[in-house]
């Protein structure tokens, strides 16, 4: 039998069509809460905008991931599109159970406070957090982030297109009842530079 591992998106992964063209047969397994957790658009990318990464320890923050399952052997497939993150362990708690997960986290010299996501970017987030089902405050405060937008039109259509086809996927495969998780710990070892 295949191993299998627990992934936590929290960025432009949250959507299951998104990740599942990156990742085939992912499956979605739970909406977790992510306290004192901050979503940041601050990474910069390979695009030079910014994108996601989780800003630890801001006590009364709060962020939303998308909770997924694939076999192990996909990992360094997702580490290949996670470029400038590091691969972070976590233990989150799933309907009582106790289960072992990955994410990424930027690496500290990838980070600008001054940048900005593009507007289609920031969208595909929200596609994501809205087919989890996430409270409409948390989406609005999302929309509070500012964006710069993409002048490269061959990239911002490309990324029009996968918008579309999340809407059109959320017509035919409604979001699911999901299980409710939260995040327990933080493990200090890095696993994998990415």
């Amino acid at each position: 039998m295949t191993e299998k591992a627990f992934y936590l998106a929290y960025g432009s992964n949250l959507h299951p069509l998104r990740l599942g063209l990156r990742v085939p047969g992912c499956r979605l397994v739970g909406r977790v809460h992510l306290p004192d957790c901050q979503l940041s658009f601050h990474k910069r990318g390979q695009d030079d905008s910014g994108k996601c990464n989780l800003t630890l320890g801001r006590i009364g923050a709060r962020s939303y991931a998308a909770l997924y399952q694939f076999d192990a052997d996909q990992q360094d497939a997702l580490d290949r599109w996670e470029r400038g993150y590091t691969r972070q362990r976590l233990t989150v708690v799933l309907e009582e159970e106790k289960l072992e997960a990955f994410t990424y986290l930027a690496h500290a010299d990838r980070v600008n406070e001054w940048l900005r996501p593009f507007d289609w970017y920031r969208a595909l987030v929200r596609a994501g957090l809205r087919y989890l089902g996430c409270p409409p405050d948390y989406l609005s405060e999302l929309e509070g982030t500012a964006v710069a937008f993409d002048n490269h039109p061959e990239r911002a259509a490309i990324h029009q297109q996968l918008l579309k086809q999340l809407l059109d996927y959320n017509r035919v495969n409604p979001a699911p009842v999901l299980s409710e998780g939260r995040l327990l710990a933080w493990h200090q070892d890095a696993s994998t530079n990415a």
